[in-house]
């Protein structure tokens, strides 16, 4: 039997739309707990202070299709960047296609050269 997760989305918003996003998260798919952008970036060589938060989303089709309008609804055009991509570093949040369901997609190492962000250091 297929499954109909079939859809992953890597999305990266800045620190100030964190809630913004938590609440598109929760339109895309109501079942979710409203904290899915919960990762934190940092801003790259910079200290450990969120800068950015980022998830891989595993979703349906659907809840692809609800995450995008209502992206759109609230933040304008916008676009699912696959490779290959010129990506601007000045957005508010960036949506790229995952290397896991497409040839032409992003694995989150992918993601981080192009944008001005960085996992957090190490303490250890």
């Amino acid at each position: 039997m297929a499954t109909e997760f079939t859809q992953r989305l890597l999305i990266v918003v800045k620190s100030a739309l964190q809630q913004t996003a938590n609440e598109v998260a929760v339109v895309a798919d109501p079942t979710t707990d409203g904290n899915t952008f919960t990762t934190p970036l940092r801003a790259d060589g910079g200290p450990n202070t969120a800068a950015a938060y980022w998830t891989s989303w595993v979703m349906t089709q659907a809840q692809r299709d609800r995450l995008i309008a209502e992206f759109g609804a609230r933040a304008g055009a916008f676009t699912v960047y696959s490779k290959p991509a010129t990506v601007p570093t000045n957005l508010n949040f960036w949506v790229f296609e995952s290397a896991t369901n497409s040839p032409n997609g992003y694995t989150p190492d992918e993601v981080l050269a192009l944008l001005p962000y960085d996992r957090f250091a190490s303490a250890f």
